[in-house]
């Protein structure tokens, strides 16, 4: 028997919109706190990478 999976969700423009602006702000919390963001070779931002001291705040 096949299993069976199911359709990722289609997301709204509304919804995409609403996620992006909520990761921006979190992404913008982290920077402030210490966090930076990884640079590829190609000059394009990939990661963020949290503090120590936020990976213990976030656990």
């Amino acid at each position: 028997m096949e299993p069976k999976f199911e359709q990722p969700k289609q997301y709204t423009s509304e919804e995409i919109a609403e996620m992006e602006k909520s990761r921006t702000i979190s992404d913008a919390e982290l920077l402030i706190g210490g966090a930076e963001y990884s640079i590829n070779e190609k000059g394009e931002k990939e990661n963020l990478l949290v503090t120590e001291k936020q990976k213990k705040l976030l656990q």
